[in-house]
C-alpha cells in the first residue's frame, strides 16, 4: 500500500488552502471526486477524476470509514451504508483499490491506497450519505437553540465537561443543543474526548453528535457520534463546536464528554514537576480496531511521573501496522528518563524499532499485525507527552497463517508455488497422511494442535505448537531448486498466540509473524447445576442472588489447565483501580460468597459469588476477572500456587494470563449473553451484573518489576537435621518436611523457586526438580518453620548449605509450606495407575458434625486413629455409595471445602472415584491409602435422606398440593425450577397417591416458609423416591419460595368429590393468643376452649394463616409464621393441624383444617405467629420495630431513623419504638376521596462500606381515615421481604351538653334532666394534633332506645338540614369545634328518656369541596373527589323534670330555683356525660371501592325528664 503519486499530493499542496467546498463536488485543480449512479450526488459509486480522466474505486477493504471521509468531503453529512450495489460505468478503469482511511481525514485522497490498473472482483466502492438536506438543516437552525430543554451555550474554560440534557437520565424528545468552545487564547488547541455515549441506534440515522472545527455548525466538520467507542477530536484552531440532536421518539442515556486544551506544537511549554499521579487514570491496553489514535495520560495536559503504559496494536491477520507520531514532547536528551519504545511484537520478545522522546511525524511499520508501543516516565520532569495515529495495510498474501483455537489453517498461493517452481502436488506435512485442500488458486492446510506430526514445545513463558510444510521441485529428471520447508508456528507469547511462517533451506526467505489469543469464554449460568446458560441482556439479577459463572478455554489441546487468578468488580467499566471491590486476588479469596466448584474438565472453571450492588452508585456492576492458562501438571506455573500472599521470585514455567470481565445488573432487580472474546495481551471481558452487558478491554502489564535479592548469608543449621517430602504420591514428592533433635517442621514458600526445589530433589537422590509447589500444596504441616527465604543457586548439594534467614527465623505460617515435586516422581507416577487400591480390613466410615447420623463430614475410623477424604472429585455418585453403606437411604448432597468443619488426623483418602453402584466405600478407586495431595479445609461430606420425608400441604387432600420435605426436625419445600410431570409422577408414586395430574409451579399451593432443600430436579420418572432423581445438591437453590413446587396426584380428585375441604365447626367458646413471646402480639399459638389450653400443629403453617392470626388478635400483619416450637413446646392438646386460611378470614376457626382436635404431630410441631405493632392514636402514630427482625435481615439497630432524623426512637433490649406526631418529624399529609392520611418512613440503611448485599429498609408508616376508620399501615418498600400492617382507629370526638349558649360550662351530671321545651346547648369538639381539620354536624337523630335508632326516630337533622323548627347552629372558636342547639321534647307515651344520635363530619380546613362545606344537601349529590369522614356520637339520657320534682341541676342552671343539691346527683356528677366514637369497622381498600361494616357500641343515653 502507498500514499497517492507524488505529483497528486503536489496538486493538494497547491490547491487545498485556497479551493473552497462545494455541495455534492469538490474540485481541485488537478482532481476531483464524484458519486455515479445513484439517485441524487450523495449516493452512487465512488469515482475520483486524476489528471485528464476519472477512474473507479474498487470496493475491497473499503468499509464506513472511507465512506465517512467521502461523505465529509462532498457535505453530504454522514455515511449510512456501504453495501448499496449501484450501475458501475464499463469505461471507466479501476486504478484504486484497498483505500485504508481513519476517518478523519479531510479529503479521501489523504488514506493509504493502492495504485495499479487491474480487474476489481469485488465491485465498485460505494456509499449513500445521509443526503445534502443534513448539512443544509444544520445551516439553517440557530447555533444556539433548545428545543424546550436548557443546553448548550459558550464555553470559554481551559477544560471543561459537556453533556446531554438531563445526563445520566435519558435526554428529552427532539433535542437540538450547540455548544461552542471558544479559548480566548489564539495558540492553544481543543481536544474533546467522549467517556460515555448512549443515543439510539449506532448508524446516527435518529440521534447523533456532530463535531465541527469552528465556531458554528457551518464550520468544516471533524466527524459524528453514536457509538461508545470513545472517540477523540483535536482541533486546528482554538474554537471547537459541539452539535447534539434528537428526534421525536426514542431516547436513551445520552453522552458525556471531557474537553482540554493545550499549546499548539510549535508553542514553548515549560515543564513542570507536579506529578498528576494524583489523579485517577489509566493507559495502555489492546487496540484491535484497523486504525486509531493512542497517546500519554492526561495528554495534552502534563503525563503523570512513574508512568508504565504498554500498548499493543493488534490488526486483523495478514495486515500490517504503521504507526505516526503526530506530536511528541518529553524530557529531552538521549532518552534516557522519559520514552516510547517501539516493538515489532509483542513486548520483550521482539526487536526494538524505535526508542523515541521528541520530533515530529516519526513513522515506524510492523512486519506482522502486531506492534507493540511503551510508554515510561520518571519521577522528575513532565511535558505535553505524545499522541500517534496508527492505521493497517494489508500484506503479502503469497502465503497466509491463522492459528485458530483447534487447529492452524495454513493457505499458500499456487501462483506463489509455480512461479518458484515447485508443484502444489508435492506438498506434505511431517504425517504425510494429513494431506491439503488444493483448488485452482491455493492450497489449504488446517494442521490440528494434536495431530499430523505438530510438536509441542514449552519454554519460560512460551507453548509452543509447530509443523513443516515440505515442497518438492516440480522437475522430473533434474532440478536446480532445493527442496522447501515452509515452518509453520503456532506460539502464546505472553497471552498472545504468536503465528509464523518461515521458507528454510530456500533461496529466499518468506517471514511471516501473526498474533492470536487463547479463546476463554466467560459466561454465567442460572444455577450450580451449570446446565443452562444466562443469554439474557441485559442480565438482570437481585441483590445477594447466588450469579454462577463458567470460564471455558476453546483449544483441542487436552494437556491445557485454567486458574482463576483475580476479579475485581467496579461501578465503571474503564476503571477498576479506585472504588472497585476485590472478589478474589492472586488466587486469594477476598469476598466471603465466592465459591469454587468443581469441573468436569481441566479447561473449564466453574465459580460463583453473590450479587451485591455499589453504595452511592448505579446498581451496575462491572466485573474483571484474570484467568491463567498453563501446561497440565506443571506444578512450578501458575495454576499450581493456589493463593500467592507474597511476591515471589517468579518461576521458570509455561503460563498465560487472560483477563475477561463479566457485567454482573441491574441490581435491584440486577445479565448476560454469551460473550465473544475480546483480545488483549490480559483478555478482558466485560459483562454486565444490572447487569447491563457489554464488550470492552483494559489491560495493564507490569514494566521493570526487577528487583535485587537480598545478599545471600549462609546460616547454620543444626548437625542432626535431615530433610523428607511427605504427603505425596512418594518419596520425590510432596511437603518438604525437616527432621532434627527438636522435632519435625516445615519450610516457608517465601521466595521459594526452582533452583530451591533443585537442592531439594538432588538432595533426596529423585532427579531433577519438575516444580517447586507454595500455599501448602502437599497440605498444612505443623510444629515448627525452621527456614525461610531460602536462596539457592541451584549447584549445592544440601539444602543446608543455601542462604536463609536463619534457623528457626520466619514470618510465616503453615499455609505458606513449601513443597517440591522431583523428576523422579512422575517415574513412579507412571508405573502406579490409580485403581481401586486395597484398604485395612478394619476401616469404617461414619458422618460427624452434622445434625443426626444421615449428614455430616466422613471420617473413617483405622487402628484406633480417625481420619477423613478429601474432596477431590468428589461428587454425588460417591456420596451414593456412602449413604448406602450407612444405611441412611439416598445421597441429597456431596459437599466439599470441610462444610461440615475441618477434621484433623489423617487423609485417608482421595482422588475417590465411585460409579454409584458399590456396596462400600472402600469399593471405590482411588489414589492409595493415606496418598494425596490436600489439607484439612478439603474435607469431603454427605448429606443423606436418612429419614427425610415428603408430604403435599394447603390442598384440598393429603394427594395434592405444595411439595414440603421433612428433615431432621425442620420442614423446608422444593424449587420448580425444571419441575415437570416427570418429578411430579416420582412424588405422587413415593406417596401413594396414584399417578400425576399436574406438576404446579409459581407457589401455586401457596408459599411455604423455612429452607429450599432441593432445586433443578431432574427425575426421570421411574424413580422409587424423589430423593433418588438428580438435582443441585441438598440446601443449594437460587429460588425463592414464590417458586415453590407442587403437585396434583389422581387420587386427590377421587377424596376431593366426596371430601370438599371447607371451614369446619369449632367450638363456640375457642379463643386464641399467642404466648411465650415478648409481648402479646408474638408468640405460640394457644387455644383456650371449655377451661383447657391447646396449640396449633405447624404442618402447612404459612403466613395466610399467621395474617388472620394477627388480625383476629388486632396485631396489624404478620412478619413471621414460625414453626418446630420456635416459642418453646407447649402442653394438653393439639386442636387443629393442617390449618388451610386464603388470609382474609377475621377468625382462625374460619379456617380450613382437618378437624378439631384431629392431628398427627407432637408438640415439637407447635406453630407459632410474630405480627407487627403499630397503632394510629389521636396525637400520634406509635410505631414498635422488633429488634430481632432486623437483626435477623442483618440490620443494626443504631441506624434506624425516620425522614426527619432529629426524631429519635427509644430502643429497648427487645424493640424500637417511635411516636411520631401527626404534625412534624417528617410526617406529610395528603388527602383523596373520602381519606386522609398520614405518611412517614422508618429508614435502616443496608449494612457496608462500599458495597451492600442488601437493599436500605424502608418501613413505609401510614395512618388513614377510611369510612369513619383510622386505616394504619406500614410495609417495606422495595426489600426482601414485604410487611403490610393494618390497623383501625378513629378520630376522637367529644359530645357535651352546656347550661347556655356561651358555652362556658359543660353540663356533668348524669341523667341530665330538663324542662320541656328548655334549651339544650351541644358542643362536639375533635381531638387531634392535626390543626388543619374542621367538624361539621350532619344529621342528628333522637330515639326513646339507646340501641335502636330505626324504629321510632325524630331527626333533628338530616344532611346538614334542619327538620326541627327549633334546631339552630353557634358560631364556634375554632374550626375543629361544632355547636348547635334544639328545645327539649318527649315521645308521646313512652318513657320520658331520649337519646340523641349525632353524625358529624371530619373534612381538611378549607377543602371547599367537601362534606363540612357544603351545608344542607337536600338531594344525592355525586361523591366530590375530596377528603372528609363521618362520625357517630350517641349522647344521653335526657329526661324531662317531673312537676314535683326538684331541680337536680343546681349548679349549672341559670333557671335554678335555689334548691340545694340532693345526694343523688351529687353521687352522679363525677360520670362525664357523653362522647365516644362509634367503631365504624373495617376498611378494606379493594378495587370496587370501599367496603365498610359497622361495629356494634353501646349508647350511652341522653333522657329528657
Amino acid at each position: 500500500m502507498q500514499p497517492f503519486p507524488e505529483r497528486m499530493w503536489d496538486v493538494i499542496a497547491r490547491t487545498q488552502s485556497t479551493t473552497g467546498l462545494t455541495k455534492g463536488f469538490v474540485s481541485l485543480k488537478e482532481l476531483q471526486l464524484r458519486l455515479s449512479g445513484g439517485p441524487n450526488w450523495c449516493a452512487g459509486n465512488v469515482e475520483i477524476y486524476y489528471f485528464g480522466g476519472w477512474e473507479k474505486v474498487c470496493g475491497y477493504l473499503w468499509d464506513m470509514q472511507d465512506a465517512e471521509v467521502v461523505c465529509r468531503q462532498l457535505g453530504c453529512g454522514f455515511p449510512l451504508t456501504t453495501t448499496h450495489s449501484f450501475s458501475s460505468s464499463n469505461w471507466y478503469p479501476y486504478m484504486i483499490t484497498e483505500v485504508n482511511c481513519t476517518g478523519y481525514e479531510s479529503y479521501v485522497w489523504q488514506c493509504p491506497y493502492t495504485y495499479q490498473y487491474r480487474v476489481c472482483h469485488h465491485g465498485d466502492a460505494s456509499v449513500v450519505c445521509s443526503e445534502p438536506a443534513a448539512f443544509r438543516w444544520t445551516a439553517t437552525r440557530p447555533w444556539n437553540t433548545t428545543a424546550n430543554n436548557s443546553c448548550g451555550g459558550l464555553l470559554h474554560g481551559l477544560s471543561g465537561t459537556i453533556q446531554s440534557p438531563g445526563y445520566p437520565n435519558s435526554y428529552p424528545d427532539n433535542s437540538y443543543c450547540v455548544w461552542r468552545i471558544h479559548l480566548r487564547d489564539p495558540a492553544r488547541r481543543i481536544q474533546l474526548q467522549f467517556t460515555d455515549v448512549e443515543l439510539e441506534g449506532s448508524s446516527c440515522t435518529y440521534d447523533a453528535i456532530e463535531v465541527y472545527d469552528g465556531g458554528s455548525p457551518q464550520s468544516w466538520r471533524l466527524g459524528l457520534v453514536c457509538r461508545n467507542d470513545h472517540r477523540v477530536f483535536n482541533s486546528s484552531g482554538n474554537q471547537l463546536t459541539v452539535l447534539f440532536r434528537s428526534d421525536g421518539s426514542v431516547t436513551r442515556r445520552g453522552f458525556h464528554a471531557y474537553y482540554s486544551s493545550f499549546l499548539a506544537f510549535n508553542s514553548t511549554v515549560a515543564p513542570t514537576t507536579v506529578s498528576a499521579a494524583s489523579e485517577n487514570y489509566s493507559c495502555g491496553g489492546l487496540l484491535s480496531s484497523s486504525s486509531g489514535t493512542l497517546q500519554s495520560p492526561f495528554y495534552p495536559r502534563n503525563y503523570p511521573n512513574n508512568a508504565n503504559c504498554v500498548w499493543e496494536i493488534q490488526v486483523k491477520s495478514n495486515f500490517l501496522v504503521t504507526l505516526v507520531f503526530t506530536d511528541i514532547q518529553m524530557e529531552g536528551g538521549r532518552c534516557l528518563s522519559d520514552y516510547v519504545e517501539i516493538y515489532d511484537g509483542p513486548l520483550q520478545t521482539s526487536p526494538l524499532l524505535g526508542k523515541i522522546c521528541s520530533g515530529y511525524y516519526r513513522t515506524y511499520t510492523s512486519t506482522s499485525n502486531l506492534l507493540t508501543v511503551r510508554f515510561h516516565s520518571n519521577s522528575r520532569y513532565t511535558y505535553r507527552g505524545f499522541q500517534a495515529n496508527y492505521y493497517s495495510t494489508p500484506a503479502d498474501d503469497s502465503t497466509t497463517l491463522l492459528c485458530l483455537p483447534d487447529y492452524m489453517h495454513v493457505v499458500v498461493s499456487r501462483y506463489f508455488l509455480q512461479y518458484h517452481g515447485y508443484s502444489a502436488w508435492n506438498l506434505t506435512l511431517n504425517d504425510p497422511s494429513c494431506t491439503p485442500n488444493i483448488t485452482s488458486n491455493y492450497v489449504t492446510f488446517d494442521i490440528p494442535y494434536t495431530q499430523c506430526g505438530t510438536v509441542r514445545e514449552g519454554n519460560n513463558n512460551t507453548i509452543s505448537y509447530s509443523n513443516v510444510i515440505r515442497g518438492s521441485s516440480s522437475g522430473t529428471l533434474i532440478t536446480r531448486n532445493r527442496n522447501l520447508h515452509l515452518h509453520v508456528n503456532c506460539k502464546m507469547l505472553q497471552n498472545t498466540w504468536a503465528q509464523t511462517m518461515y521458507v528454510a533451506n530456500d533461496n529466499f526467505e518468506v517471514n511471516e509473524t501473526q498474533y492470536e489469543r487463547y479463546a476463554v469464554n466467560l459466561t454465567f449460568y442460572d444455577s450450580s447445576s451449570f446446565s443452562r446458560p444466562v443469554y439474557d441482556s441485559p442480565y438482570y439479577v437481585g441483590i445477594n442472588q447466588n450469579l454462577y459463572l463458567e470460564a471455558f478455554l476453546h483449544s483441542s489441546d487436552p494437556l491445557l489447565q485454567l486458574f482463576l487468578d483475580t476479579c475485581v468488580a467496579s461501578p465503571t467499566p474503564h476503571n477498576f483501580t479506585t472504588g472497585s471491590y476485590t472478589i478474589i486476588e492472586n488466587g486469594c479469596v477476598k469476598d466471603p460468597t465466592y465459591v469454587k466448584y468443581s469441573s468436569p474438565r481441566r479447561n473449564i472453571l466453574r465459580f460463583k459469588f453473590n450479587a451485591f450492588q455499589f453504595i452511592r452508585s448505579n446498581p451496575e456492576v462491572y466485573l474483571q476477572c484474570e484467568l491463567v492458562v498453563c501446561r497440565a501438571y506443571d506444578y512450578s506455573s501458575r495454576c499450581y500456587q493456589g493463593c500467592v500472599r507474597r511476591s515471589k521470585r517468579e518461576a521458570s514455567s509455561d503460563e498465560e494470563s487472560c483477563l475477561k470481565a463479566a457485567m454482573a445488573g441491574q441490581s435491584g432487580d440486577p445479565q448476560v449473553r454469551p460473550l465473544a472474546q475480546s483480545r488483549s495481551k490480559e483478555n478482558k471481558l466485560l459483562k454486565t451484573v444490572s447487569i447491563w452487558t457489554s464488550l470492552a478491554t483494559s489491560s495493564s502489564f507490569p514494566i521493570d518489576a526487577t528487583t535485587k535479592d537480598p545478599p545471600r548469608s549462609k546460616l547454620s543449621t543444626t548437625s542432626d537435621a535431615t530433610i523428607s517430602l511427605v504427603n505425596g504420591r512418594n518419596r520425590c514428592e510432596g511437603r518438604v518436611e525437616i527432621s532434627d533433635s527438636a522435632g519435625r517442621g516445615t519450610v516457608c514458600d517465601d521466595g521459594w523457586d526452582l533452583n530451591d526445589a533443585q537442592v531439594v530433589c538432588r538432595q533426596l537422590g529423585c532427579g531433577s526438580a519438575l516444580s517447586a509447589t507454595s500455599n501448602a500444596f502437599f497440605g498444612q504441616g505443623s510444629g515448627n518453620i525452621y527456614l525461610d527465604d531460602v536462596r539457592c543457586t541451584g549447584s549445592e548439594s544440601s539444602l543446608f548449605q543455601c542462604g536463609h534467614n536463619g534457623w528457626g527465623v520466619h514470618n510465616c505460617g503453615h499455609s505458606e509450606d513449601a513443597g517440591v515435586v522431583c523428576s523422579a516422581a512422575t517415574d513412579t507416577a507412571a508405573t502406579t495407575p490409580i485403581t481401586a487400591i486395597s484398604t485395612p480390613s478394619d476401616a469404617t466410615i461414619s458422618l460427624v458434625n452434622g445434625r443426626n447420623r444421615c449428614e455430616g463430614r466422613i471420617e473413617i475410623s483405622h487402628s484406633g486413629g480417625r481420619g477423613t477424604i478429601c474432596d477431590d472429585d468428589w461428587d454425588l455418585n460417591d456420596a451414593q455409595v456412602v449413604c448406602r453403606q450407612l444405611g441412611c437411604g439416598s445421597a441429597l448432597s456431596a459437599t466439599s471445602n470441610a462444610f461440615f468443619g475441618q477434621g484433623s488426623g489423617n487423609i485417608y483418602l482421595d482422588d475417590v472415584r465411585c460409579t454409584g453402584s458399590e456396596s462400600s466405600l472402600f469399593q471405590c478407586g482411588h489414589n492409595g491409602w493415606g496418598v494425596h495431595n490436600c489439607g484439612h479445609s478439603e474435607d469431603a461430606g454427605v448429606v443423606c435422606s436418612g429419614s427425610s420425608t415428603i408430604s403435599l400441604v394447603n390442598g384440598r387432600n393429603r394427594c395434592e398440593g405444595r411439595v414440603e420435605i421433612s428433615h431432621s426436625g425442620d420442614r423446608g419445600t422444593v424449587c420448580d425450577d425444571g419441575w415437570d410431570l416427570n418429578d411430579a409422577q416420582v412424588v405422587c408414586r413415593q406417596l401413594g397417591c396414584g399417578s400425576a395430574l399436574s406438576a404446579t409451579s409459581n407457589a401455586f399451593f401457596g408459599q411455604g416458609s423455612g429452607n429450599i432443600y432441593l432445586d433443578d430436579v431432574r427425575c426421570t420418572g421411574s424413580e422409587s423416591s424423589l430423593f433418588q432423581c438428580g438435582h443441585n445438591g441438598w440446601g443449594v437453590h437460587n429460588c425463592g419460595h414464590s417458586e415453590d413446587a407442587g403437585v396434583v396426584c389422581s387420587a386427590a380428585t377421587d377424596t376431593a368429590a366426596t371430601s370438599p375441604i371447607t371451614a369446619i365447626s369449632t367450638p363456640s367458646d375457642a379463643t386464641i393468643s399467642l404466648v411465650n413471646g415478648r409481648n402479646r402480639c408474638e408468640g405460640r399459638v394457644e387455644i383456650s376452649h371449655s377451661g383447657d389450653r391447646g396449640t396449633v400443629c405447624d404442618d402447612g403453617w404459612d403466613l395466610n394463616d399467621a395474617q388472620v392470626v394477627c388480625r383476629q388478635l388486632g396485631c396489624g400483619s404478620a412478619l413471621s409464621a414460625t414453626s418446630n416450637a420456635f416459642f418453646g413446646q407447649g402442653s394438653g392438646n393439639i386442636y387443629l393441624d393442617d390449618v388451610r386460611c386464603t388470609g382474609s378470614e377475621s377468625s382462625l376457626f374460619q379456617c380450613g383444617h382437618n378437624g378439631w382436635g384431629v392431628h398427627n404431630c407432637g408438640h415439637h410441631e407447635d406453630a407459632g405467629v410474630v405480627c407487627s405493632a403499630l397503632l394510629c392514636l389521636s396525637t400520634h402514630m406509635h410505631a414498635v420495630v422488633d429488634r430481632h427482625y432486623l437483626q435477623s435481615h442483618g440490620y443494626s439497630v443504631g441506624s434506624i431513623s425516620l425522614a426527619d432524623p432529629t426524631c429519635r426512637p427509644v430502643i429497648t433490649s427487645t424493640e424500637v419504638i417511635f411516636n411520631i406526631s401527626y404534625s412534624s418529624c417528617g410526617t406529610s399529609r395528603q388527602g383523596n376521596n373520602k381519606t386522609i392520611t398520614y405518611s412517614n418512613v422508618i429508614k435502616v440503611p443496608a449494612p457496608g462500606t462500599v458495597i451492600k448485599r442488601q437493599k436500605d429498609l424502608h418501613l413505609h408508616i401510614n395512618c388513614k381515615m377510611l369510612e369513619n376508620t383510622w386505616v394504619q399501615v406500614m410495609y417495606i418498600a422495595d426489600d426482601i421481604t414485604d410487611v403490610n400492617k393494618t390497623q383501625y382507629g378513629r378520630y376522637e370526638v367529644n359530645l357535651m351538653f352546656y347550661n347556655s349558649s356561651s358555652f362556658q360550662w359543660p353540663v356533668h351530671d348524669y341523667p341530665y334532666y330538663v324542662d320541656m321545651n328548655q334549651n339544650l346547648f351541644l358542643q362536639a369538639s375533635l381531638h387531634s394534633s392535626d390543626r388543619n381539620l374542621t367538624l361539621f354536624v350532619d344529621t342528628c337523630v333522637a330515639s326513646p332506645n339507646s340501641s335502636d335508632f330505626r324504629t321510632l326516630v325524630y331527626e333533628l337533622s338530616k344532611n346538614g338540614c334542619a327538620n326541627d323548627s327549633t334546631y339552630s347552629l353557634y358560631p364556634s372558636p375554632r374550626s375543629d369545634v361544632a355547636r348547635f342547639g334544639f328545645n327539649a321534647f318527649s315521645f308521646v307515651n313512652r318513657f320520658p328518656s331520649v337519646f340523641l344520635r349525632c353524625e358529624l363530619a371530619v373534612c381538611r380546613y378549607r377543602d371547599y369541596a367537601s362534606r363540612c362545606y357544603q351545608g344542607c344537601v337536600s338531594r344525592f349529590k355525586r361523591n366530590a373527589d375530596s377528603s372528609h369522614e363521618k362520625v357517630n356520637v350517641v349522647i344521653g339520657p335526657v329526661k324531662l323534670r317531673e312537676a314535683h320534682a326538684e331541680n337536680r341541676n343546681t349548679e349549672l342552671d341559670f333557671q335554678a330555683k335555689g334548691e340545694t343539691p340532693s345526694s343523688e346527683h351529687a353521687a352522679s356528677s363525677h360520670i362525664p356525660l357523653a362522647v365516644t366514637t362509634v367503631v365504624l369497622v373495617a376498611a378494606a381498600l379493594t378495587l370496587g371501592g370501599f367496603l365498610w361494616k359497622q361495629k356494634q357500641q353501646e349508647a350511652i343515653p341522653y333522657q329528657k325528664l
